[in-house]
Parts: structure tokens; C-alpha cells; sequence
């Protein structure tokens, strides 16, 4: 039994028409998978990551009052004047490098503080202890009013601006002269952070 030839010719349209849209979705695939290849998820773009400078510096002013005889009969309160330095590192812990006048009289001190930051806000009590030289102005010879000087001290930083911190301490200072002089009181200090820092961070896209 013989075909009709227009029945054989449809019969091949009809298969040539069903493997041409199947022979493009295979090209397309070929072509998808290929780029897929090439493509390397763990090549991101960079972008930059602005955060504050963990160095501020600035000026403390406060108020000390004796708490021993000896310095007392010189003078029961004294003004402090100072300018301070702090650097923060682990993000809960600051050192700090201060230097301070007393008046009346001519007694002056400085040294290290090392603070733990109970906070990461905007508002953050700390608790810290410092280690330096004092000199007491208390009517002594020289050798006898100067000597190493120990302190502990509680407060709160509070970030007004974000390149400015208002910093509240309460220190007790224990001198280690002749005559063990001690001190307590408040101060106040303006501290001012460095300029902004750019670190160049790979930022992931999903």
C-alpha cells in the first residue's frame, strides 16, 4: 500500500515544525548554562563602610575636694583644669592619657586610665582606675607633696554629636607621698573624635 505523497510531505512538516521550537529551548540552555559558569558568587562589589574615629580628645574642668588633714589645711576644695585624651578599642574598653591642674595653689597630676564601657548606645556608663604622678601643693618640701598617685573613678559618656562626646566622672585620687593625700570629686570634660573613618567592606547581594 503506497502513501499518498501530500500525506508524507505533511507528515515531515509536521515533525520538522515539533523539533525546531524543542532544538531552540535546548540552544537556550546551552547558552544559560554556559553563563552560569562563568558566574563567581563569591565576587561582590565593594562598597564603603563610614564609622566614627576611635581617637577624641578635649578639655575637663571639675571640682576635688580633700579628704585628709594634711591637704585640707591648705585648701578644702580645689578647681580642676585639664585636657584629656581617650582612644577606644573592643568596643567596650577605652584607654585614656589626662593631664590636670589644681587651683588654688600650683598642684598638678597626670596619667593613664583604663575604662570599661558597660554599653554600646548612645548613653554608656563605664567604670575605670587610672595610674600616674601627683603632685600635692601642700606647703612641703617638693620630694615630700610629690609621689605616685592611684585613682578609681564611675561615670557616663553621652555622644551629643556624632564628633562629640560629654563625658561625666566621678574619680577618688590616693597619692602616694608623705603624707597620703587623698581626693574626690566630679568632672566634666568635652571630648571631640577624629574625622570619619572609610573602610572599603565587600557587601553581599541576595
Amino acid at each position: 500500500m503506497q502513501v499518498a505523497p501530500s500525506f508524507t510531505k505533511r507528515l515531515h512538516a509536521g515533525r520538522l515544525s515539533y523539533r525546531l521550537p524543542l532544538s531552540v529551548l535546548c540552544l537556550l540552555f546551552a547558552v544559560s548554562f554556559g553563563h552560569a559558569e562563568d558566574l563567581n558568587l563569591k565576587e561582590t562589589p565593594e562598597t564603603t563602610s563610614v564609622s566614627l574615629s576611635p581617637f577624641s580628645f578635649g578639655a575637663e574642668i571639675g571640682g576635688l575636694f580633700a579628704l585628709n588633714s594634711e591637704l585640707r589645711d591648705q585648701n578644702e576644695a580645689y578647681l580642676e583644669l585639664g585636657v584629656a585624651t581617650s582612644i577606644l578599642f573592643a568596643e567596650q574598653f577605652a584607654v585614656g592619657l589626662h593631664y590636670d591642674w589644681f587651683i588654688p595653689g600650683s598642684s598638678q597630676g597626670g596619667g593613664l586610665t583604663l575604662d570599661y564601657l558597660l554599653g554600646s548606645g548612645a548613653f554608656r556608663p563605664f567604670i575605670g582606675a587610672g595610674l600616674g604622678l601627683h603632685y600635692s601643693d601642700n606647703g612641703q618640701k617638693f620630694g615630700d607633696a610629690f609621689g605616685i598617685a592611684g585613682a578609681g573613678h564611675i561615670g557616663l559618656i553621652f555622644d551629643v554629636l556624632d564628633e562629640l562626646q560629654l563625658r561625666i566622672r566621678a574619680p577618688l585620687i590616693l597619692v602616694g607621698n608623705n603624707y597620703g593625700d587623698k581626693l574626690a570629686g566630679l568632672d566634666f570634660a568635652l571630648l571631640f573624635s577624629g574625622p570619619h573613618r572609610k573602610t572599603k567592606v565587600k557587601k553581599l547581594t541576595y
